[in-house]
């Protein structure tokens, strides 16, 4: 019997060792409890150290660390995201990966519209998809999903 895989996406920006720390353990339990074999996405080897970075010609090192979680997720049935994934930049795009990629998602805290569903145009425009968090995005996010909506709505109307 195949057993099913895990990964986390968590903060980590701003957060202290203990804190990545806490969140880590928070998660190794729940992964323990359901019987999943966990996908470990805390690149902490050589590989990954700055001066490796450097040598490898890599300039974006927070971009290196999301693709190798992307890598990571291929290999996962389920992504885990823990509290505060929706502030960072990293975790909205794993999120939105998952999504698209039918990654099952479980929430360390539901997100407080977890319960409706998204609209057409909230779909379309991929609302929930801002890795700068830039409030002006959203905005412009809404009301670009609001008028599809509006297109959407008008179109079932003529087909009915």
């Amino acid at each position: 019997m195949e057993h099913k895989k895990i990964m986390i996406s968590q903060p980590m920006n701003g957060l202290t060792d203990e804190e990545i720390t806490e969140t880590r353990n928070r998660f190794l339990q729940f992964a323990e409890k359901e019987g999943l074999v966990v996908v470990n996405t805390l690149f902490t080897d050589d590989w990954y150290k700055k001066e490796a970075m450097a040598e490898r010609g890599v300039v974006q090192i927070p971009l290196c660390f999301l693709a190798k979680a992307i890598d990571s997720m291929s290999q996962c049935h389920k992504a885990y995201f823990a509290k505060g994934w929706e502030n960072a930049r990293g975790c909205k795009i794993e999120h939105e990966i998952a999504v698209q990629y039918g990654v099952e998602i479980i929430y360390e805290e539901p997100p407080a519209n977890a319960n409706r569903p998204f609209t057409f145009g909230e779909k379309a425009v991929g609302l929930n998809l801002n890795p700068s968090g830039d409030p002006a995005v959203i905005k412009a996010q809404q009301t670009c999903a609001d008028a599809i909506d509006q297109m959407n709505d008008l179109r079932n109307r003529q087909r009915t």
